[in-house]
């Protein structure tokens, strides 16, 4: 397969305009949904969802950038499409490969194994809302990767060189979600690389969207495997 890169944007957008809703997000928007808004039944798990379309629609309206320049280009859409399937699809499939090989290992009889395969929930699986699993692994991955990786990492891109601009949009990416940890640093630069590799977001909402889905069936189906990937988290 030969990798295509589409022609980023013209950047029509100013990097002050990008500091801006960046520090909006980071000290506006968080602050009033966690502390003041925190009793509130949904704005705490969707604010950020409405902020992000937000941004997503004056950017669009107001600004006047088209899709393609927001990293939507149809240009090598199925290459786009296929690399990100396939890295997304590594991502699921490797957990119940693991979940095999602690069963035939053996490791299921030690008690850390146990222990943890005992937590699972069905009730809680079923439980989960349609919507909520929706929100939480399509919606909140293509707005998020639009937000982080196709205008603020972008961004860092056009004023600064390539090292710089995917470790600062992982370490963004992992600041953005309130969450220090390796697994969110590793998936914001593999988003950011995805990017720069083909010059849309295709490849990087999948493989975001593929995480999301691996972090809910590891939350729900294989709580045993965080075990193993404690590290990440």
């Amino acid at each position: 397969m030969i990798i295509k890169k589409v022609e980023g944007p013209t950047g029509a957008l100013s990097f002050k305009f990008i500091l801006t809703i960046t520090f909006l997000y980071f000290f506006i928007v968080f602050p009033t949904i966690q502390f003041f808004l925190r009793g509130h039944p949904w704005l705490p798990h969707y604010g950020y969802l409405i902020y992000f379309s937000g941004v997503f629609a004056y950017v669009l309206a107001v600004k006047k950038i088209p899709l393609n320049e927001m990293g939507f280009s149809s240009q090598y859409l199925g290459n786009h499409l296929l690399i990100g399937f396939i890295l997304g699809g590594l991502v699921v499939s490797a957990l119940p490969l693991l979940d095999t090989l602690v069963t035939f290992s053996g490791l299921e009889q030690n008690e850390l194994f146990s222990t943890a395969a005992n937590q699972r929930n069905q009730d809680d699986w079923e439980s989960l809302h349609p919507l909520d699993l929706a929100a939480r692994v399509l919606v909140f991955p293509l707005l998020a990767q639009f937000f982080f990786t196709g205008l603020i990492s972008q961004s860092l891109g056009r004023k600064y060189d390539t090292a710089l601009a995917l470790y600062g949009g992982g370490i963004i990416f992992t600041l953005g979600h309130f969450k220090l940890n390796l697994g969110l640093f590793i998936l914001g630069i593999i988003t950011v690389f995805l990017h720069r590799l083909t010059g849309t977001l295709y490849a990087s909402i999948l493989f975001h969207m593929s995480c999301a889905l691996a972090g809910i069936l590891l939350l729900y189906i294989y709580p045993r495997l965080i075990t193993f990937l404690i590290f990440l988290f």
